[in-house]
């Protein structure tokens, strides 16, 4: 009996490894596997799952062997006590046959019984010894069992829970809907990022790269799609052309318009380029410092100084002179207007003025 159990303990501790083996290599699956690396998994999972059932069910038989061991045990114990009866039973019965010196026959004949009672008593209770150590073996045995068994349902239990916490996982691998250089990461290991957050920069193979900026409406009517741009900072003289490839609204700034060039030869992510782009050969009238613009709800104009001669010494004054900007920078703007070319321009002021209002000069 103890050689059929351990044959179906190991069968059972076999199966649930293999079972084990089987669903860990299923639910470690990467991401990349095809359909029919999947299903074979599953397959394996499947088959290591049938014979644990099948190691169970000799569990199972193992179990009512012990219930058959009980019974023996019962019945060894039961006979044993009926054999210690009969011994009593004989030795008094021979005791009285002795005392009372009758029937000397009689008396051998129940002292033969009660050689026999003694010795079916020494059987008893060797039946019963052994009974007992069958009962501790399978008893020790199925202990094990159950240990085991309520061991499997707790992995069972905790690889459902890693299951469902996979399924509800991400991943930690990350996959670029394009080919290209990865140019700028924006986080470090152990970095919590959100939905919609920028983790890196790819720059996509085969792709030129781009540089755009912000212009007025003015100086982007003075550009077209196709023109090609002077690189005024390529002071090493490097293999770089810039195209205007775009022209379109500025998101941030509705009345301004966006520039984009495309940018080829040994160019990198970060360069800074200073461009010129436009009417470089344009001569104009009137050029006025870009800060002397200013503008209401008539247009745009220029403050000019005029001098007025009194009996107290000159005096100055601010007058108006309407102008239509051609073109300009961040310094001088090209105007035209009623405007001679040599008059003194008010730039900047430490109040607000208004036209005809006296003003001081900043060298008085």
């Amino acid at each position: 009996m103890k050689s059929a159990y351990d044959t179906a303990l190991s069968g059972l501790q076999s199966a649930q490894s293999a079972y084990d083996e089987a669903k860990t290599a299923y639910d470690n699956l990467p991401s990349t596997a095809t359909e029919a690396d999947k299903q074979t998994a599953k397959t394996s999972v499947a088959i290591a799952e049938t014979k644990l059932k099948a190691a169970k069910a000799t569990y199972d038989a193992r179990k009512d062997d012990l219930n058959k061991v009980q019974g023996s045990y019962d019945s060894a114990k039961s006979a044993a006590t009926d054999r210690k009866n009969a011994l009593s039973n004989a030795n008094y019965n021979l005791s009285v046959k002795k005392l009372t010196g009758t029937n000397t026959a009689e008396a051998n004949n129940l002292q033969a019984q009660l050689n026999t009672a003694t010795a079916a008593l020494t059987d008893a209770n060797t039946a019963l010894t052994s009974a007992t150590n069958d009962q501790k073996k399978v008893t020790d045995k199925i202990s094990g069992e159950v240990t085991i068994a309520s061991a499997y349902k707790t992995m069972t239990d905790l690889q459902e829970e890693v299951a469902k916490l996979q399924a509800k996982s991400i991943g930690t691998e990350i996959t670029s809907p394009i080919s290209g250089t990865v140019t700028d990461i924006a986080v470090t290991a152990g970095t919590t990022v959100n939905a919609n957050d920028v983790m890196m920069t790819i720059q996509p193979e085969n792709k030129a790269y781009v540089l755009q900026f912000s212009v007025t409406e003015n100086q982007a009517k003075k550009v077209r799609v196709g023109d090609t741009a002077e690189i005024l900072n390529n002071w090493y003289g490097n293999d770089v052309s810039a195209v205007v490839s775009a022209i379109r609204k500025d998101p941030q700034n509705r009345s301004n318009s966006m520039i984009i060039c495309e940018m080829k030869g040994d160019v990198s992510v970060g360069d800074s380029y200073t461009l010129s782009i436009g009417e470089q050969s344009s001569n104009y009238d009137t050029i006025v410092p870009t800060s002397a613009i200013r503008e209401d709800s008539n247009g745009k104009f220029i403050l000019i100084i005029e001098s007025k001669s009194t009996p107290l010494g000159n005096r100055y004054y601010a007058r108006r002179v309407d102008v239509d900007v051609i073109t300009s920078d961040d310094t001088k703007s090209a105007v035209t207007g009623a405007l001679e070319g040599y008059e003194y321009v008010i730039t900047t002021t430490t109040k607000p003025i208004k036209e005809n209002e006296q003003v001081r000069l900043a060298s008085e």
